[in-house]
């Protein structure tokens, strides 16, 4: 089973034991539920219902969405990641079967005719334990296994001059001012929120939950070193590692555009890593489990060469 699989597999099981526990709960209410639940809460207070004996059914639904959810996932992930896989799936089942079944358990003596008031805070528990949850699941699958030794670099790679003595390489690369208006974008839609339910806490809350990993990819650190190349965000995460041995070839693209993988940032490929800030020259390294790894990087040249040059040196000895 690849890793992936592995993951897909974790967080499958722990969404349906999630699911499973918040339906426990709803039935061990059932009878003291009003005959029509609350299912959606807007600015002005309840207003959808499901009679009761339908919110299994909603529970079920959200299963099969975070099945959905965790698929597309995987889809999107290298065979040999399964750690994301695993934590996203099981974070967003357990967020929806805590806040489902929680919020169905909570009506319980309620009626109909004076259903209960949605309080905002009742979200934090839902995202305290989905992100736990989350962490768990990626630390049972462990980490992806290590790709194997690639064995020789191609005469034909550009290195250093033989004269060259840099054996390491450097960089900060920051995105475009175009994303720090991204990263703004979230402001004005989560006032406009919190001004529409006269409630603020649910709006912060989610607010920082977005802003603080945009922030962490807004700038990053990219070094070549003996170890092979390394990535590191603004805030110290995400954090990515090539290691010389897993590395084919190190090439440079003539023009990458950020559009090309979504905009701006990080992101994860059934063919590998991208890290795209904007548009320009491209690092691109070939590893050894068939995947590569690509960065917009000022001086993707000298990098390319100087990883070139110490495959070689190693290999050679």
């Amino acid at each position: 089973m690849t890793q992936r699989n592995r993951g897909l597999v974790v967080g499958m099981l722990i969404a349906l034991a999630a699911h499973l526990v918040a339906a426990g709960l709803v039935w061990s209410v059932f009878g003291r539920l009003p005959e029509l639940v609350v299912s959606h809460w807007g600015p002005n207070g309840p207003d959808g219902f499901v009679a009761k004996g339908h919110t299994f059914w909603v529970l079920l639904g959200s299963l099969g969405f975070t099945v959905l959810f965790t698929l597309l996932v995987a889809a999107v992930t290298p065979r040999g990641e399964g750690a994301t896989v695993a934590g996203l799936g099981a974070a967003m089942g357990v967020f929806l079967a805590v806040l489902l079944g929680g919020t169905t358990v909570l009506q319980s003596g309620t009626t109909s005719a004076g259903p209960l008031e949605f309080q905002s805070w009742w979200l934090l528990p839902a995202v305290t334990v989905a992100i736990l949850t989350g962490i768990a699941s990626s630390s049972l699958v462990g980490q992806a296994p290590p790709r194997p030794n690639a064995t020789r670099i191609p005469p034909h790679s550009a290195r250093l001059p033989e004269e060259d003595p840099r054996r390491t390489w450097n960089a900060i690369v920051a995105s475009s001012p175009g994303f720090l208006l991204i990263l703004l974008l979230p402001v004005p839609v989560f006032l406009i929120v919190a001004f529409a339910m006269q409630d603020w806490l649910l709006p912060l809350v989610f607010m920082v939950l977005v802003a603080i990993p945009l922030l962490g990819m807004w700038r990053w650190r990219i070094g070549v070193d003996a170890d092979g190349l390394s990535v590191v965000g603004h805030l110290g995460w995400p954090r990515l590692h090539r290691g010389l041995h897993e590395i084919e070839e190190a090439s440079v693209l003539e023009r990458v555009e950020a559009m090309e993988y979504g905009g701006p940032g990080l992101r994860m490929t059934s063919q590998g890593a991208r890290l795209a800030l904007r548009s320009g020259p491209g690092l691109r390294l070939e590893l050894s489990d068939g995947t590569d790894f690509i960065a917009t990087v000022p001086g993707a040249d000298t990098a390319a060469r100087t990883l070139n040059t110490l495959i070689g040196e190693q290999r050679e000895r």
